[in-house]
């Protein structure tokens, strides 16, 4: 693949996820391995984790660094999701702070990055089904946000965070 179509290919993938891409999903694509190296070096992309690079011209916003955090974790299956509270505030579902959470981010047991700034959540149960997306941003479902919730919050700010999903219809009750 001639250096032409393989800066397309990760303008591709950058204009779906924020000017985000990952070093696994250009590989993935075919872009050589130096290339967003070279794109670094020469100031068109910016370093924003290990293994994640933005263009640098996209934005710097909060949810921009969550998918970030959210890529890095996700390793070369992606599979990783926000979660918790940062998944709760990106449903808007009431929090007992109203701060922008600390970003938390749940990806599967096998699965050990270590993510400065980010709290990480190791489950044996994260399935690609407990996964959506709000935006460009894979985080768990509302459903498994509130019972990844549930041992934090009280009863009654558990109920105000059901009930706000229930009528934003982010969940329903047989979930």
């Amino acid at each position: 693949m001639d250096r032409r179509a393989q800066l397309d290919a990760i303008a591709a993938i950058q204009a779906r996820q924020m000017g985000l891409i990952t070093a696994d999903q250009a590989r993935a694509k075919g872009v050589a391995s130096d290339v967003l190296h070279q794109e670094v070096r020469v100031g068109r992309l910016r370093r924003v984790r290990t293994g994640v690079f933005a263009v640098v011209g996209a934005p710097i916003s909060y949810q921009q660094e969550l998918l970030g955090a959210v890529l890095a974790a996700g390793g070369a299956d992606g599979l990783a999701a926000a979660s918790h509270a940062t998944a709760a505030y990106e449903f808007c579902l009431p929090l007992p702070s109203r701060d922008r959470p600390a970003f938390e981010v749940t990806t599967p047991l096998d699965r050990k990055p270590v993510i400065r700034g980010v709290r990480l959540h190791r489950s044996g149960h994260l399935t690609a089904r407990d996964i959506t997306r709000v935006g460009a941003i894979p985080v768990t479902t509302a459903s498994r946000t509130i019972v990844d919730l549930s041992m934090r919050l009280d009863r009654g700010a558990l109920g105000s965070a059901l009930d706000e999903g229930l009528r934003r219809r982010v969940l329903t009750l047989g979930q």
